[in-house]
């Protein structure tokens, strides 16, 4: 499904917000893809119509403590927001 007719649908805007400094981002391209296709299509279905979605891209020093981070001094984070209910605590 596509996610530009599904936010339409929705009568939802798709914002992206991020710097022209970022650098590359290591991965397997396919999977990443994946991983933020799957974020944003749950953040439509699961947003409010006439909301907005918010996909952020931001450079972070904060890393996590994992062993093939360690020679990294920054990462790449992304963040997708979204207006909806939220996950029940």
């Amino acid at each position: 499904q596509n996610l530009e007719w599904a936010a339409k649908q929705k009568n939802m805007t798709i914002k992206l917000d991020y710097h022209d400094n970022l650098p590359p981002v290591r991965g397997e391209e396919s999977e990443l893809t994946q991983v933020v296709y799957n974020l944003m299509g749950n953040a439509i279905k699961y947003g409010f119509p006439d909301t907005d979605v918010t996909v952020t891209l931001k450079v972070t020093p904060s890393l996590p403590n994992d062993p093939f981070m360690r020679n990294l001094t920054r990462a790449v984070c992304i963040s997708v927001q979204d207006k909806g209910e939220g996950i029940p605590k």
